[in-house]
């Protein structure tokens, strides 16, 4: 009887012994005691042509003393110098102990973002053999972002604009929580945000593609044209959790598309073959400055160009006109008119260049029209001398005749 107790508690006591090893990790487990985890490595995160210092700790989480042969097995994007040996042995290494392994590792010029990773091997005095990886990050560069462009017209006073900016992703991760900022916050610059505040977000840009972000704005009714430096904000996250903040500063344009009338205001032709002036009217009826007109009459066939085809007016300004002077030789007259080629080449106020052809009709109104007898190529003229100096004649005799009767 007392004997086969003492065979059941020593049943008992030895099922409890190899469920204790089972947990444990001994080889009748089948379960690889030896672990290798990455306890650190600098810089995080690693960055492609720069060197990665590794701590990969090795743990024994048996009960007894183990020798461990570990093997960094590098592949691209890693490398390791000839003069770092990539076989480490850790003698007896005891049950519930752990030991450190240091590797310098060279991360390839042309690494990928984003985890990677770096094989090792395991060997144990008992045979065990483990090959696994350890991941690491690698991040291409500092995460950036650049404005792309600045697109949108010019902003004319007084009438709302809208300005784009096309932001790039320069960087191999995504950036989250994008937040770009105008700050038109001074005085010297007179625009300002219209129906929203000036600044906007975007929740992502993915790597390497662009996203555009869009500000309505106004500038003030009496702003001077002008270019106006900006200074904006960028904020944003990298893939990493890193917060950024980036200054820049765009161009903004305000101003006016130039708007030009050309009219005559004065004629001495009366008809075709008349020879004669022209006088020619370009007023700025635009809300920006008009500079360095140039103007051109072309040659034609409704017309001679006598005096020379080129004046230079100069500047112009808003409300504001200057007149030209041709003399020209009607040769066709269609419809009561003879249409001018005029050439106009000018800048803006901020010193954007525009060249134009314009086509002006010389209205051609005939002499007797006019209420004047004759051609027009001074019979009129003549008939007046003739009249005056009869005038004058007749006077004369008049005032001759009573000098002699007061003689007498």
């Amino acid at each position: 009887m007392k004997r086969g107790v003492f065979l059941a508690i020593l049943l008992l006591l030895s099922t409890a012994t190899y469920a204790i090893e089972e947990n444990l990790g001994y080889v009748e487990s089948n379960y690889n005691y030896i672990h290798a985890r990455t306890l650190k490595y600098e810089p995080y995160p690693a960055q492609p042509g720069r060197y990665l210092d590794v701590w990969i700790r090795l743990e024994n989480t048996g009960q007894e003393k183990a020798d461990i042969y570990f093997n960094l097995l590098p592949k691209y994007p890693f490398s390791i110098d000839a003069s770092e040996k990539a076989n480490r042995t850790i003698m007896a290494l005891a049950g519930r102990e752990t030991s450190l392994v240091h590797y310098k590792v060279r991360v390839d010029d042309n690494a990928i973002e984003g985890n990677n990773l770096l094989n090792y091997r395991i060997k144990t005095s008992d045979g065990l053999i483990d090959e696994s990886s350890l991941a690491i990050f690698v991040q291409t560069s500092d995460a950036n972002i650049a404005v792309d462009s600045v697109e949108g017209q010019q902003i004319t006073p007084g009438i709302i604009s809208e300005v784009t900016l096309q932001l790039r992703n320069e960087g191999d991760t995504p950036l989250t929580d994008v937040s770009v900022k105008l700050d038109l916050s001074s005085d010297a610059i007179p625009i300002a945000p219209i129906n929203s505040t000036s600044e906007k977000k975007i929740y992502v840009i993915e790597p390497h593609s662009v996203k555009p972000i869009t500000f309505q704005l106004l500038a003030l009714p009496d702003a001077t044209s002008n270019t106006y430096k900006v200074p904006i904000e960028i904020k944003f996250i990298d893939g990493t959790g890193k917060n950024y903040t980036k200054s820049s500063i765009i161009g903004l344009t305000v101003g006016a598309t130039p708007d030009i009338s050309i009219t005559t205001t004065d004629s001495s032709i009366y008809g075709k073959g008349e020879l004669g002036n022209i006088a020619l009217k370009f007023t700025n009826k635009g809300l920006t400055d008009i500079k360095l007109l140039n103007v051109v009459l072309n040659e034609s066939e409704a017309y001679d160009i006598i005096s020379e085809d080129e004046l230079y007016l100069g500047n112009i300004d808003s409300d504001d006109y200057e007149t030209a002077e041709f003399r020209i030789k009607a040769r066709k007259v269609k419809d009561g008119s003879v249409p001018l080629i005029v050439n106009l080449d000018y800048r803006d106020a901020n010193n954007k260049e525009y060249h134009e052809t314009r086509i002006v009709d010389l209205k051609v109104v005939s002499a007797k029209e006019l209420g004047v007898e004759g051609n027009g190529s001074g019979f009129g003229t003549v008939v007046f001398a003739v009249i005056f100096i009869g005038g004058g004649y007749y006077l004369y005799r008049r005032w001759e005749k009573k000098k002699k009767l007061g003689k007498k």
